[in-house]
């Protein structure tokens, strides 16, 4: 079945792959790359990554698909990364919470990589092009102009947003606990409990503890003598730095490192 139609496709095709197997059918579609001489139509099938569509489509020059195409990648990588504190509001009034608009989780996007100690600087444009072609009336405007350029540096933004990964979950007692040597020599432990799942943060070829992961610290065992705290933080992070304020911690150790639970490093669990 061939179509010029593109509503027409993508509704056929949504209606195969919910009522029909969708693994007899082949989908894709025919397009000419004009930065190839002579141009021959190429067929690409439709089971490529959603780069690699935007990609293919930037080719193309069909920007209003890519601009399709990379507010559904930009809207995915923000729900997978950011907190749900980032992605939820709530009203001050009646205080039903509603999750946010795209315009806000960009909105958020700073804030998160600066305490992620995550580069913002790619992804300052997002808010500059979001009403341009990431807003999704936009592409049902014929009259809105996109430009190559523009659509070239959110493909660049969004390609580099899909390389940062806060999906995976350490393994990790409700219990857990780092142990140090202070700066005036005394061998310390700091007891935890976390109050939410601890996030792996993979950027830039490196592994980390996510900032976002809330806890509290049970207590401090310093020379062996115990201090009660149960003392509740929003992140791992915070709970570190009160340590280091206020126990005498060297403040450059790495939370990945010394982080354990009865079974073990919490490192050895990834």
């Amino acid at each position: 079945m061939f179509t010029h139609d593109r509503l027409f496709y993508h509704t056929l095709k949504r209606i195969i792959e919910t009522q029909y197997k969708s693994s007899e059918w082949l989908f894709g579609g025919i397009y000419i790359n004009d930065s190839i001489t002579p141009n021959e139509p190429n067929y690409v099938p439709d089971n490529k990554t959603k780069i690699e569509k935007i990609e293919d489509a930037y080719k193309c020059h069909d920007y209003f698909l890519c601009g399709t195409l990379l507010r559904q990648e930009c809207e995915r990588c923000l729900e997978e990364l950011l907190p749900d504190s980032y992605r939820v509001k709530e009203d001050p009034r009646t205080r039903i919470s509603s999750p946010k608009n795209l315009d806000e989780q960009i909105a958020s996007l700073e804030e998160f990589c600066r305490l992620e100690k995550i580069d913002y600087a790619p992804f300052k444009d997002l808010k500059s092009y979001k009403d341009l072609f990431l807003n999704s009336t936009a592409h049902n405007d014929i009259t809105s102009p996109f430009y190559r350029n523009e659509v070239k540096i959110c493909k660049q933004a969004i390609t580099l947003l899909t390389q940062i990964n806060r999906a995976k979950i350490i393994k990790c007692k409700q219990d857990f606990y780092f142990e140090y040597q202070s700066l005036d020599g005394k061998n310390c432990l700091v007891s935890m409990r976390r109050r939410e799942p601890i996030k792996l943060l993979e950027y830039n070829g490196q592994q980390r503890i996510s900032y976002y992961s809330k806890c509290e610290i049970r207590k401090m065992v310093v020379d062996g003598t115990n201090t009660v705290l149960n003392e509740g933080f929003n992140s791992i992070y915070q709970a570190y730095f009160y340590v280091c304020q206020n126990y005498n911690c060297p403040s450059n150790l790495v939370l990945l490192d010394i982080l354990k639970d009865r079974d073990g490093y919490l490192k050895d669990k990834i």
